[in-house]
């Protein structure tokens, strides 16, 4: 590592502000500052707009980037409305606006629900989001959506996400 590139690193994650967002590259990685906290990462493919569309029922899908798998388990750790048969079932890696999950007593920016549950920016897009059609039911292992879809359904199934990490 050049001097050029420690003084850098130095200058950009050392002395500047907690809040700011920093980055370096370095080969196939980079170094990355998200509220405070110094990450080295590996460069990947960007998947925030990938789908990726299942059979239900299905067994096991394998998420890009090495993120690991899904699948329909008894150790999921929320119980997630099952879909109706007509329900085109997809893995989405992002979503924007506003949502309400069970037990909140409002909806807010689902920026904001990332921050309750501490996922630090530069994973956000890492976590598979379960949708059914177009509706987003969802974050596997995380939370489930309240919204039509979910809300008085009698049949509930169990989804574990497997990371590699």
């Amino acid at each position: 590592m050049s001097y050029k590139i420690i003084h850098q690193i130095y200058k950009d994650f050392i002395l500047c502000n907690k809040n700011k967002f920093s980055s370096i590259k370095l080969k196939n990685y980079k170094i990355q500052k998200c509220q405070n906290i110094i990450y080295y990462i590996k460069i990947v493919t960007n998947i925030k707009n990938l789908i990726i569309f299942c059979h239900y029922p299905f067994k096991k899908i394998k998420l890009p980037n090495k993120l690991g798998y899904i699948k329909k388990s008894k150790e999921g750790i929320i119980n997630i409305p099952a879909p109706d048969k007509k329900d085109l079932i997809n893995i989405r890696f992002q979503f924007q606006g506003n949502i309400k999950i069970y037990k909140n007593k409002k909806s807010c920016k689902i920026k904001k629900i990332w921050k309750k549950f501490k996922i630090p920016n530069i994973y956000r897009n890492d976590i598979p989001l379960l949708f059914y059609n177009e509706t987003f039911i969802s974050a596997i292992g995380l939370f489930v959506v309240l919204n039509k879809k979910t809300i008085n359904k009698k049949n509930f199934w169990k989804i574990s996400w497997k990371n590699y990490i």
